[in-house]
């Protein structure tokens, strides 16, 4: 009359092993309590029958999990060690080697089965062991700084652990802004000497949060000419992401007080710090011309007979009402004499040139006149022929 009931207990051993050996976490083994009985109506279950079995055990019996299925995977257990970077200012096209581990701290082993970067500025050399329990990998990271202003970028590790779990490591960092100008050059062009010209240039710097005070522009010119910078009032605003957009206009001014053969130099914006901007040349060019000359460049005499004097005038302008003083006239030429006399009325000087060459042959020289507008002379050139 007892095989029976000797017959279920049996099966029910059986269905509490098959249960177990499903689950994820293996559940330690336990003898039935003694005050549990089993139900006298209970019919036999199928010993192959895991779920009926299961279904017909009172709830103490049943494993922690085992009603989400015996396939039910372990949830993902790995540590990122740094999780990110954070880079602040960097000179652009910069390279910064960063290393970073991954740590397996769950039960189930697991590798890095491959890596993606959100740029191509990213590279990244990473060992795809399996990491058991405990065991890390390190991750070398290499990041070029291409972009401009503030940039944020990840790599991204997948593994092969039963979640397929993507780690995220994140590079945060800001270049160090440039100057930008409108236009690209300072251009002047032909001033007249007596007056002054001036170029306005609207510059720009885009400033990331990452730089905390507003850099000082101190620019300045290459080589020694009377140009003067000044600066209007800046306006900075300020975006939703913490960029700083800090324009302003600069005068550059030239003193054409006296005449300037051509130049090109430069205007320079040079940072007194390092990391606040980029260092930036702007061309500049132009020349100072006199407003004094010479109606033409060139007094020529011809063919003239030695011994005989020949005559010829010309005219020296000047700006303003004012008649400047003649300082000195001086000439090379052998056999020519000069003088002047002023002309208020055309606002000029009237050269008089009487020539008596000495002898035949080829005659080139040169007449200055120096006045009290230049320390610089004004230069006439004197051509003849004389047989």
């Amino acid at each position: 009359m007892r095989m029976p009931g000797l017959m279920l207990s049996v099966a029910v051993l059986v269905a509490v092993s098959l249960i177990s050996a499903g689950c994820d976490e293996p559940s330690p083994r336990s003898a039935t309590p003694a005050s549990v009985a089993t139900p006298a109506s209970a019919a036999p279950t199928a010993v192959g029958d895991p779920a009926a079995a299961r279904a017909s055990l009172p709830a103490a019996l049943v494993p922690a999990g085992a009603e989400q299925g015996a396939g039910a995977p372990a949830k993902p257990c790995f540590e990122v060690s740094p999780p990110g970077f954070e880079l602040n200012v960097v000179e652009q096209n910069s390279v910064h080697d960063l290393e970073f581990s991954v740590i397996n701290c769950g039960d189930r082993p697991f590798n890095v089965a491959y890596v993606t970067t959100e740029c191509k500025c990213m590279t990244l050399d990473v060992d795809r062991a399996m990491l058991k329990r405990g065991n890390s990998v390190k991750v070398k990271l290499r990041v070029t700084a291409t972009a401009s202003n503030e940039r944020k970028t990840a790599a991204i590790l997948h593994l092969s652990d039963p979640a397929k779990s993507k780690v995220r490591v994140e590079v945060h960092y800001a270049v160090v802004p440039e100057i930008l100008v409108e236009p690209r050059g300072v251009g002047f062009g032909r001033v007249e000497s007596g007056k002054t010209a001036e170029v306005s240039l609207r510059v720009t710097m885009h400033l990331p949060g990452s730089i905390k005070e507003i850099p000082k522009l101190e620019p300045f010119i290459a080589h020694d000419l009377p140009i003067k910078l000044r600066f209007d009032e800046p306006s900075i605003t300020t975006s939703a992401g913490g960029m700083r957009d800090w324009v302003a206009t600069l005068h550059v001014e030239l003193d054409g007080k006296e005449p300037i053969e051509q130049f090109l130099t430069q205007l320079v914006f040079r940072p007194t710090e390092n990391l606040t901007f980029r260092e930036l040349a702007v061309r500049v060019t132009g020349e100072v011309v006199p407003a004094w000359y010479f109606e033409r460049g060139v007094v020529a005499f011809g063919s003239v007979s030695a011994g005989e004097a020949v005559e010829k005038e010309m005219r020296f302008y000047y700006p303003g009402p004012e008649v400047p003083a003649v300082l000195s006239l001086e000439t090379d030429v052998a056999g020519l004499e000069v003088t002047s006399a002023p002309d208020a009325e055309q606002r000029c000087h009237v050269l008089k040139l009487k020539l008596v060459a000495k002898e035949s042959g080829k005659i080139e020289g040169v007449v200055k006149l120096t006045t009290s507008l230049s320390s610089e002379p004004a230069v006439l050139r004197i051509t003849a022929r004389a047989k």
